[in-house]
């Protein structure tokens, strides 16, 4: 039971720390004039990429698990520390009101929300059964199974950090709605797939399509909220719940059905997000303005 409230705790630190950075994602980009919060959440897939090969080195050199987690927390505690030193401070503008403590969300963040819901959705089941689809749709091994998941993952992750460029050229409505289009692609071969390198192609399309789905929703969420910090605490919270939930819906719709029918329900869910996307239509003055200007640029 105590390990159970440990993790809740931590988990409530971790969301907390997310709408911290990505309230100060928000402000950077608007003191830069130029969009970078996609590359900063491709720096997240690197961290986790990273984590993972330290775990596997650990486990390989028979480190106990406590011992490396001690070892992990003390020197993430000393960099965070570290990095916290150089957080620039988000200064409102004349008669915007304080961060309410709590606030229902809006009809309009509802609306940049529900986008990232389905954008996470498709991430998070692709990123926990993608490994077990391969496996009992296409027959694959371990070895393949795993690479699937990690070809997901490094799709993932330099999709995000050269997402940027993209998004400055083309705008954060365009983006995601071709990136839906990716990753509607990805899981039609995904479902239609019986062999695992089609599987795996399917999974590192839905992989680049879903890619900067999360990181544009929290910069539009900063656009809609009265402050960028209650807009994305509202969005977090519906797109954690998505994360939460995919999972087990994906796992109890393949039981139910079958793994494909599963992923042709994911796919449905791609469709919808990308019908949506003019949810991240800035909508703020800074928003509107540089909205603008890459309107111009892409012009």
């Amino acid at each position: 039971m105590w390990l159970a409230g440990v993790f809740l705790l931590f988990g409530m630190a971790a969301g907390t720390c997310d709408v911290v950075m990505n309230s100060q994602a928000l402000v950077l980009e608007r003191r830069l004039g130029r969009s970078i919060i996609a590359g900063l959440h491709g720096m997240w897939c690197v961290g986790s990429l990273a984590a993972g090969g330290v775990g596997v080195l650990a486990a390989h050199l028979g480190i106990d698990a406590r011992v490396h987690l001690a070892v992990v927390s003390v020197v993430l505690l000393g960099l965070g520390g570290l990095a916290g030193r150089g957080l620039l401070a988000n200064q409102s503008s004349e008669g915007v009101p304080a961060p309410r403590r709590f606030a229902l969300p809006s009809r309009a963040i509802l609306a940049v929300g529900l986008v990232g819901f389905c954008g996470t959705f498709a991430e998070g089941a692709s990123a926990n059964w993608a490994a077990v689809y391969v496996t009992a749709v296409a027959s694959a091994g371990p070895g393949v199974a795993a690479a699937t998941y990690t070809v997901f993952m490094l799709c993932m992750a330099a999709t995000r950090l050269i997402g940027d460029r993209f998004v400055r050229r083309m705008g954060a409505v365009a983006v995601v709605r071709v990136g839906g289009i990716v990753a509607a692609a990805g899981g039609v071969l995904v479902v239609a797939g019986r062999t695992p390198w089609l599987c795996m192609a399917g999974f590192a399309l839905v992989g680049v399509g879903v890619a900067v789905v999360v990181p544009l929703v929290f910069a539009a969420a900063g656009d809609v909220g009265d402050t960028p910090g209650e807009g994305i605490a509202g969005v977090a919270t519906i797109t954690y719940l998505s994360g939460l939930i995919a999972p087990a819906v994906t796992g109890w719709a393949a039981g139910a059905l079958s793994y494909p029918a599963a992923f042709a329900m994911i796919t449905a869910i791609v469709a919808v997000m990308t019908l949506l996307a003019g949810a991240l239509r800035p909508r703020s003055r800074a928003g509107a303005e540089e909205g603008r200007r890459l309107e111009r640029v892409a012009g």
